[in-house]
Order: C-alpha cells, then structure tokens, then sequence
C-alpha cells in the first residue's frame, strides 16, 4: 500500500512540476514584443485555477 501512495504522490509532483513550466512558458510567450497578453490570459487562468 505504501508504494502505491509513494507513486501517486510522485506523479502529482511531476504533474505539478510539467504545470509550472508550462505556465512560465505560456507566462513569458506572452509578453514578448508582438504578441497579445489576452490571447493568452485564458491559459493562464486554467493552469493557474486547475
């Protein structure tokens, strides 16, 4: 049971790990000169809330 546990508790921390650089990437795509901030505000928003 114990190693059960231990691999979803890794899995969520790989998961959390992929989210947060997917946001920083989406975050500085964004604002790099010709994009709009808007056209990604709503990906943004579901990585941030989901």
């Amino acid at each position: 049971m114990r190693a059960l546990k231990d691999n979803e508790l890794e899995q969520a921390s790989v998961r959390l790990a992929v989210a947060g650089c997917a946001a920083l990437y989406v975050g500085v795509v964004s604002v790099l000169p010709g994009s709009v901030f808007a056209s990604f505000a709503p990906v943004l928003a579901y990585s941030v809330f989901f």
